[in-house]
């Protein structure tokens, strides 16, 4: 607020209030001498107390009227104006109090008033609330506008420019999305001009990383035993948050062995090549997922391969599980995808058979059984079974987290009659959903 401490007087104004006079005989009338007191500058949101003081008898506060020359209409009436700068326009304003007399507006005295334009305030935040931002991945950003004349100063009220160009949104909104394609620190920048031309700015610091990936070998799903010689289909994927797609390029992925005599082909580079493994023993089979920044991660599996007795090699037989329904079993009425990876290094044809029974018991319930062939290859097959079709379910099944132990039992016989089994022992739970 201000006082109205200042006095400001108009030196071309005459010098006195009405007096008597002659002129050709007659009265005449002679403009009286006034003053308007108070402040004459201010911020939007101040307040302007304006009073006129005069050295005669006080006019009729009813006939005078306070105007500002910037807009139409009075700004009040009497011998004072009480008002805030929001209520003329920004900028200089000349404020007027005039008095009619006689039936003719006369000005009594003129002051000049400056209102400041504040400028809008700017604030703002990515959306997820978080300092650092995933490298390619697209963020929110939100802006919080204030303006004392304008409020939020929306568009098309206002003028918003944004800093660097953001990827999507209305151009003047006040959330827009954003995505670096570089790491480290990052300003975003948005400018905002109100209707009397005050610009104000506010910004966004965010520091931009880039996330290691994920290997993944898929098939082999687990480690195995086959026999020497054997052709091994390989199938891997690589994740990257960092990534559109979520998803690395096959040309991303490079295979390797610890045993340098196992070779791969086309090449060790790829979603699925081939190995053949040359040499008993064990060795470790890597994948290798390496994205655009160098970052890289691994995965891993155990593959033993072992010589063939009296000239027969022996099936290999791994059984693959997804990870349980609820995290501890597998419900008895849902499907359960397996991954059976069955070889034999000379037979050219082999049998399997998935069993399933209740552990410890020796009844048992035939889920699958197929062929395959030809020899010196790794057969991959996918299996999807529910348990309900061949396992009745028990008595007082009353609760998910009922449990029963079962045993699965994959066993491959290739056609020299040399056999193989794998077995897993699973949780299966009563699936009352």
């Amino acid at each position: 607020m201000h006082d109205p401490t200042r006095r400001h007087h108009c030196c071309d104004w005459p010098a006195r209030g009405p007096e008597r006079g002659r002129h050709s005989g007659g009265l005449h009338p002679v403009s009286p001498e006034y003053e308007i007191l108070g402040a004459t500058s201010g911020e939007t949101g101040d307040r302007f107390y304006l009073s006129l003081d005069y050295d005669t008898p006080a006019p009729d506060p009813s006939r005078l009227v306070w105007t500002t020359d910037r807009a139409s209409g009075t700004l009040g009436t009497g011998h004072t104006l009480n008002l805030f700068a929001s209520d003329v326009p920004a900028g200089t304003n000349v404020i007027t109090a005039s008095f009619i007399a006689n039936g003719v507006t006369v000005v009594a005295q003129s002051i000049t008033l400056n209102v400041e334009n504040a400028a809008p305030e700017v604030t703002m935040v990515a959306s997820n609330g978080l300092s650092e931002q995933q490298l390619g991945q697209a963020f929110a950003v939100s802006a919080t506008i204030s303006d004392a004349e304008d409020g939020n100063c929306p568009s098309p009220l206002c003028d918003y420019t944004w800093s660097p160009v953001p990827l999507s949104g209305s151009p003047d909104s006040a959330t827009r999305h954003f995505s670096f394609d570089t790491v480290g620190s990052h300003t975003i920048t948005l400018d905002v001009e109100d209707p009397a031309g005050a610009v104000g700015s506010g910004s966004l610091t965010v520091n931009v990383v880039n996330s290691d990936p994920t290997a993944q070998i898929v098939q082999p799903a687990g480690d195995l035993s086959v026999s020497d010689g054997t052709v091994l289909g390989l199938e891997g994927s690589g994740s990257d948050v960092n990534e559109p797609s979520g998803l690395l390029l096959c040309s991303a992925l490079t295979w390797s062995s610890s045993n340098p005599a196992d070779t791969f082909s086309p090449s060790a580079v790829g979603c699925e090549p081939d190995v053949t493994l040359n040499g008993v023993g064990s060795r470790t089979i890597v994948l290798t997922a390496t994205d655009g920044e160098g970052a890289s991660a691994t995965d891993s599996i155990t593959v033993t391969a072992a010589g063939c007795s009296g000239g027969n090699c022996l099936p290999s037989a791994t059984l693959g599980l997804p990870s349980p329904h609820d995290g501890t079993a597998y419900f008895i009425e849902r499907d359960l995808d397996l991954l059976l990876s069955i070889s034999d290094a000379e037979s050219g044809l082999l049998a399997y058979e998935l069993i399933a029974r209740r552990a410890g018991e020796a009844d048992y319930t035939h889920l699958d059984s197929s062929f395959a062939g030809p020899a010196g290859v790794v057969y991959s097959l996918e299996r999807s079974i529910v348990l309900g079709d061949g396992i009745s379910s028990w008595p007082l099944c009353s609760s998910p987290s009922e449990y029963r132990s079962y045993e699965l039992i994959l066993t491959v016989e290739d056609g020299d009659g040399g056999v193989t089994t794998d077995s897993a022992i699973i949780e299966v739970g009563c699936d009352l959903l």
